[in-house]
C-alpha cells in the first residue's frame, strides 16, 4: 500500500528497491458517499506534469537492509512518496518524513508541483491529517521557498479541537 504503481525489484546481490513512475500525477478522487477515501488516482496524460517531471521519469527508492524503511534519493522522489502516503492516509509515515522534506533553495518546477498538490490534503479533516500539516509547516517553516498551501491559523484550529485522538507520532 501506498505505491501502487510501483514495482518491487531484486537484485542478484538480495537487495530490493520500489521503481515507480514519476509521470504519473497522483490525485484523491471526489467520492461524495466516502470524502475520506484512501482511494488514489492516477493521471498519466498530464502534459504540463509530464513535462515538470524533466529527464527522469522514474523514482527508485532503495529498500533499506534492515527492510523497515525507503532510501530517499532526491528531494523530488521525497516529496512524491511523502503525497502518496498523504493520500492513502498513511499519516505516521507522512508524519516522519515530514522533517525531510525541507529545502533552503528555490524548488525546481517538479519539486514545486509535488509541493502544491499538498492543498489536496485539506480535504481530509482527520485529526492525523491536521497533526502531519502541522508538522510539514514546522518542518518547512525557515525556508521561503516552501510555503504550505493551508492557512496555519485553521490548521491549529482543527489540531486543537481534536488533538485528543490524534494518533500520528
Amino acid at each position: 500500500a501506498g505505491v501502487p504503481h510501483g514495482l518491487l525489484l531484486q537484485t542478484a546481490g538480495g537487495d530490493f528497491g520500489i521503481i515507480c513512475g514519476a509521470t504519473a500525477k497522483p490525485q484523491h478522487p471526489e467520492i461524495e458517499t466516502d470524502p475520506f477515501t484512501g482511494a488514489l488516482l492516477l493521471n498519466h496524460s498530464d502534459k504540463e506534469w509530464i513535462r515538470n517531471v524533466g529527464e527522469m521519469k522514474h523514482y527508485f527508492y532503495n529498500v533499506h537492509v534492515s527492510r523497515k524503511f525507503l532510501v530517499m534519493p532526491t528531494l523530488g522522489a521525497t516529496l512524491y512518496m511523502l503525497l502518496l502516503r498523504f493520500l492513502d492516509r498513511q499519516y505516521g509515515g507522512v508524519f516522519r518524513m515530514a522533517d525531510s522534506i525541507v529545502s533552503d533553495t528555490a524548488l525546481n518546477p517538479e519539486e514545486e508541483q509535488i509541493f502544491e498538490l499538498l492543498a489536496w490534503t485539506l480535504m481530509d479533516n482527520d485529526p492525523d491529517a491536521h497533526a502531519c500539516r502541522l508538522k510539514i509547516s514546522l518542518a518547512t517553516s525557515a525556508s521561503d521557498a516552501m510555503v504550505p498551501p493551508w492557512n496555519l491559523a485553521e490548521e491549529l484550529a482543527g489540531y486543537a479541537t481534536t488533538s485528543r485522538v490524534v494518533t500520528a507520532e
